[in-house]
C-alpha cells in the first residue's frame, strides 16, 4: 500500500495493509497541526519482509502497539519477520511501570481479554451453561451466542468501542504513556490490530481528540480505510466476522460509529478526565500536546 504525506513524500508497504501516517490533521486552531511521521497506523504487520522493516526504520518507527488478542496472534499464518528486529513486551493494565526498552519493541495490548471478561460476567448462569454446551460441539456456535448476548451484538461496532472505553481505561492510559515516552525520545510509533480499522481506529481517534483535531478530520481518518478495502479483503472480513455471528455491518467504517463513540466519551467526562482517571495526568497530557503539535 502507498501513503503520501503533505510534503508530497510517498512511502510504500505492499505487505502491510492500511499502513499510513495518522498525522495529516490540523487542530481546531488552524495554526497548529499534528506532526507528520510521528504516529502511524496499519493492519496486521505479520507479513512484513526485509524491505518493510527498512521502511519502518527509515520512518524511525521503533515502537509498535499491537492491539490484537492472544488468539489472533496464535492464528497468524505468518511467522513475523518483525520478531527478529522487535522485542515483544506484554502490557497489563495492572503494570505500575512501563518497560522502558531502548531496543525496537512491540507492546502487546490484549484489550479483547477485558471485553471477554465483561461479556462473560454479564451472562446469567443459564446463558453460561448454554454457551458451554454450544462451544463443546461448535466453537463458532458458542462464540456467536456470546456475541449476540453482548453490547457488540446489540450495538454493532459502537458496542465494541463502548466496551473498550468502559473496560480498558487503564490500558488506554498506558498507551498514552507509551506515546509520550517514545515521542519524547524522538522516535515514532505504529499502532495496529488485525485490519487496522476498529481498535486501531479508536486508539488513533482518542489521540486526535486529546490534541484537538476537529471531528470532521477524525471521521475522515477513521473512514479512510473504506477506500483501501478490496473486494477480496471484504470477503475475508465477512467470513471471519460471521464466525462470531457478525454481519456485513462489521466490514467497513461508518461515520455513525465514531460519532456515537465520541459522544459516549463525552458522557464519560471527556478525554482529559477519562485519561486522568486511568493514570495519565493532565500534566502529561499537556506535555504530549506540546510534542505532537507544531
Amino acid at each position: 500500500m502507498a501513503s503520501k504525506v503533505n510534503d508530497g513524500t510517498e512511502f510504500k508497504s505492499p505487505n502491510i495493509f492500511n499502513f499510513r501516517d495518522a498525522g495529516e490533521n490540523k487542530t481546531s486552531d488552524s495554526e497548529l497541526k499534528l506532526r507528520q511521521r510521528l504516529i502511524f497506523r496499519c493492519g496486521t504487520p505479520d507479513a512484513a519482509d526485509e524491505k518493510d522493516i527498512e521502511l519502518l526504520e527509515s520512518l524511525n518507527i521503533r515502537t509498535i502497539v499491537d492491539l490484537r488478542s492472544r488468539t489472533e496472534l496464535s492464528r497468524s499464518t505468518h511467522v513475523p519477520f518483525l520478531n527478529h528486529r522487535y522485542t515483544r513486551l506484554k502490557i497489563l493494565p495492572t503494570d505500575e511501570e512501563l518497560p522502558n526498552s531502548t531496543e525496537p519493541a512491540i507492546y502487546q495490548f490484549d484489550v479483547t481479554a477485558s471485553i471477554q471478561r465483561r461479556v462473560w460476567n454479564s451472562l446469567t448462569l443459564y446463558s453460561k451453561f448454554r454457551f458451554l454446551s454450544l462451544y463443546i460441539f461448535s466453537e463458532e456456535a458458542g462464540l456467536t451466542y456470546i456475541v449476540n448476548n453482548s453490547e457488540m451484538g446489540r450495538l454493532g461496532l459502537f458496542g465494541l468501542n463502548k466496551m473498550i472505553l468502559d473496560e480498558c481505561r487503564l490500558h488506554i492510559a498506558k498507551y498514552f504513556e507509551i506515546l509520550l515516552q517514545k515521542f519524547s525520545e524522538g522516535t515514532s510509533v505504529l499502532v495496529n490490530c488485525s485490519v487496522g480499522k476498529d481498535r486501531t481506529g479508536l486508539f488513533i481517534a482518542l489521540l486526535h481528540t486529546l490534541l484537538g483535531i476537529p471531528q470532521d478530520q477524525i471521521l475522515r481518518d477513521y473512514t479512510r480505510t473504506n477506500e483501501l478495502l478490496s473486494d477480496e479483503l471484504k470477503k475475508d472480513i465477512l467470513r471471519e466476522s460471521s464466525k462470531f455471528g457478525m454481519g456485513e455491518e462489521f466490514i467497513g467504517c461508518k461515520d455513525e460509529t465514531m460519532l456515537k463513540t465520541l459522544e459516549y466519551l463525552k458522557e464519560l467526562g471527556g478525554i482529559e478526565d477519562y485519561l486522568e482517571s486511568g493514570g495519565f495526568s493532565k500534566e502529561s497530557q499537556n506535555e504530549l500536546r506540546k510534542i505532537c503539535l507544531e
